[in-house]
C-alpha cells in the first residue's frame, strides 16, 4: 500500500491526545518517499514515473512499516515503564519524607491497622483450621466422612462420635459395597524415651487399612501390615510423623529398625508418614501404633468389651453413593440389640458428616462457639480500625491543605496529587501489614492457648492462605483510606486552590537557592511544602 502524497493537516491535531506511532511512521515514510520523488523530478523524470521508481527503490512499504512499528512500540513501552518507575520512586521517596515529618500520625496509623489486621489474621487462621481446612495429606478429603450417633436424651438430641469395636464391625459389614470403613483412636499424651532425655508425644492407634483408606503414603519405610495388626497378636511397631522424625530423630534415614521406648514399652520404628499428614483431627499426631495393641480393662478382650470405646469411624464413599444411603444401613446395624449402648437405641440413628470435626452434625462445642463469636468481633475491630485510620489520614490531609493548595497552584495535576496521597496511604498500610504479621503470630499462639489448650498444634499460627487474604485486606484498607482522605483533602483545599489560580510571574522570587513563592490568597510559601527540587 502506497503512502499519501501529503499528510492531512487534521492528523496532527490528534497528537494532542497522545502519541500515534503508526501516524508518525507514515509521516516519516511519506517524507522520505516524497524527498526521493522530488530528487528524481529535478533530474528530469516525469512525476508519475518518478513516484513509481521511488516506490520500487523503497521496496515493500508494509514490511518496513511493520518493522518500524514494532521497534517504535517497544521503545515507547520502555520509555513509559521507565517513566512510571521513576515517578513511583519519587512518590515513595516523598511519602517516606512526609511520614518522617509526622511520626505521631505514622505510628498511630500503623499500630491501629496492625491491631485490626493482626487480630483478624489470627482469628481467621483459627477459624480456617476449625471449619474450612480439611486434614492435609488426605487424598480427596471431600469423599471421606465421619460417623456420629444421634441419640435423644432428656436434655435434648446429642451426637456421639465414639464407637466400640463391635459397632465398627456392624457398620463395616452393613455398608459393604457403599463405602470403605476404618476406625482409629485419637492421640494420647505419652512419654517417649526415659530419664532426663524423655519427651512427650501424641500416640494414636490405627488399623492396617487406616492409611490406605486416607490415601496417605509413607515418606520413608512402610506402614503396618495386616499381620502386624492381627487382633490378639499385634506386634510392637510404630510409624512416626514427618515433623516428629525431623524434630526428635534429626531426619536420619537410618533410624528405620531402631527401637523407641513409649511409656516403658519398646516399639520398632518401621516408617515415616507423608510430610503433609499429621492425622485427621485438629490435634496433630506424632506416633501411630497398630490398633491391635489397644489395652483392655478387664478379663474380656478389648475388641469384645463395650467399655473400650471412643473409636472414631471413617468412611470413604464409593462414587455415586449418597450420605443418606450410608445412614440408612448404618442405622439399622447399630440398632441391633447385641451391640446397643443406650436404653433408647431403637430410636438412635447415625449421621454421616464432614471429616472436619467442627462441621459435624450438631457439633456446638463451647470452644467452637467462642471462636466463631470472636471471629465476628475481630471483623468489627477491623472495620473500626479502618474507620479510625481514615479519620487520622483525613485530619492530616486537612492540616496539609496549605501544602496541597500550593502544589495545585504550582501546576500539579489532580491525578498526580491523588497518586502521591494514595502512595503514602499504601505505604502506611504496608508497614501496618508487616506489624500485623508479628501481631498475628503472637495473637494466634495466645488464642490457641486460651480457646483450645488441649490441642497439640503442629502448624504455624498463621496460615499462608489467610496471610494472602490479609495482604489483600491491607492493600484495600490503604487504598480506601487514601481515596477517602484524597477526596476530603480535595474538598478542603479546592476553594483555596481556585482562589490562588495560576501564579503570576512577579510573585516568583529567588532567595539563595530555594524558590520562595507566595500565593496572595493563601499566604503559602514554597518552603511550606519542603520543595525538593522537583515541580509538584
Amino acid at each position: 500500500m502506497s503512502l499519501p502524497r501529503e499528510t492531512p493537516r487534521w492528523r496532527r491535531y490528534l497528537r494532542f491526545w497522545g502519541r500515534n506511532v503508526r501516524a508518525d511512521i507514515d509521516d516519516e515514510l511519506a517524507f522520505h518517499l516524497q524527498t526521493r520523488i522530488d530528487d528524481l523530478v529535478e533530474r528530469g523524470a516525469v512525476p508519475d514515473e518518478a513516484r513509481a521508481r521511488a516506490l520500487e527503490e523503497f521496496g515493500d512499504l508494509e514490511e518496513f512499516r511493520a518493522r518500524l512499528t514494532t521497534i517504535d512500540d517497544r521503545m515507547a513501552r520502555r520509555e513509559q515503564r521507565a517513566e512510571w518507575l521513576d515517578g513511583l520512586r519519587h512518590d515513595i521517596a516523598y511519602a517516606m519524607r512526609a511520614l518522617r515529618r509526622a511520626p505521631g500520625v505514622t505510628v498511630s496509623v500503623v499500630l491501629t491497622l496492625a491491631l485490626g489486621l493482626g487480630v483478624n489474621v489470627a482469628m481467621l487462621t483459627l477459624l480456617n483450621a476449625l471449619f474450612l481446612r480439611p486434614p492435609s495429606g488426605v487424598d480427596r478429603p471431600s469423599d471421606v466422612r465421619r460417623l456420629w450417633t444421634e441419640v435423644a436424651l432428656r436434655s435434648g438430641v446429642e451426637y456421639w462420635p465414639g464407637y466400640d469395636y463391635r459397632q465398627y464391625e456392624a457398620v463395616r459389614d452393613a455398608t459393604r459395597g457403599l463405602a470403605d470403613v476404618t476406625l482409629y483412636r485419637q492421640g494420647d499424651d505419652v512419654k517417649v524415651g526415659r530419664g532426663a532425655a524423655a519427651s512427650r508425644a501424641m500416640l494414636a492407634s490405627a488399623p492396617a487399612d487406616y492409611f490406605p483408606l486416607l490415601g496417605v503414603r509413607p515418606a520413608l519405610g512402610r506402614f503396618f501390615s495386616a499381620d502386624e495388626d492381627r487382633l490378639g497378636a499385634g506386634q510392637r511397631v510404630v510409624v512416626v510423623s514427618h515433623a516428629y522424625w525431623q524434630r526428635a530423630l534429626g531426619g536420619d534415614s537410618t533410624v528405620l529398625g531402631d527401637e523407641i521406648r513409649i511409656d516403658g514399652a519398646l516399639y520398632t520404628l518401621i516408617g515415616v508418614a507423608d510430610p503433609a499428614f499429621t492425622g485427621v483431627d485438629l490435634s496433630s499426631v506424632d506416633l501411630w501404633r497398630p490398633l491391635a495393641l489397644t489395652e483392655g480393662y478387664g478379663s474380656k478382650p478389648w475388641w469384645a468389651d463395650p467399655n473400650v470405646n471412643g473409636f472414631q469411624i471413617l468412611l470413604r464413599l464409593e462414587p455415586g453413593v449418597t450420605d443418606a444411603a450410608v445412614d440408612a444401613r448404618a442405622t439399622l446395624a447399630l440398632r441391633r440389640a447385641d451391640i446397643a449402648r443406650f436404653a433408647n437405641s431403637a430410636t438412635a440413628a447415625t449421621r454421616v458428616g464432614s471429616i472436619i470435626t467442627a462441621r459435624g452434625p450438631g457439633n456446638r462445642l463451647q470452644e467452637v462457639e467462642m471462636a466463631t463469636r470472636l471471629g465476628g468481633v475481630a471483623l468489627i475491630v477491623l472495620v473500626i480500625a479502618c474507620a479510625n485510620v481514615v479519620s487520622l489520614l483525613l485530619a492530616r490531609a486537612v492540616r496539609r491543605r496549605r501544602e496541597i493548595a500550593m502544589r495545585l497552584a504550582l501546576g500539579i495535576s489532580r491525578g498526580r496529587l491523588a497518586r502521591l496521597i494514595l502512595t503514602e496511604s499504601v505505604l502506611l498500610a504496608a508497614f501496618a501489614g508487616v506489624a500485623a504479621v508479628v501481631a498475628a503470630l503472637w495473637g494466634g499462639m495466645a488464642l490457641r492457648r486460651l480457646l483450645l489448650p488441649d490441642v497439640h498444634w503442629a502448624r504455624s499460627p498463621v496460615d499462608w492462605r489467610v496471610l494472602v487474604i490479609a495482604i489483600g485486606a491491607t492493600l484495600v484498607a490503604g487504598l480506601t483510606s487514601g481515596i477517602v482522605s484524597r477526596d476530603g483533602a480535595g474538598r478542603a483545599v479546592g476553594g483555596l486552590a481556585r482562589r490562588c489560580g495560576p501564579l503570576p510571574a512577579k510573585s516568583l522570587e529567588r532567595s539563595s537557592n530555594r524558590p520562595r513563592v507566595r500565593c496572595p490568597a493563601t499566604d503559602v510559601r514554597a518552603s511550606d511544602v519542603r520543595y525538593e527540587g522537583r515541580a509538584a
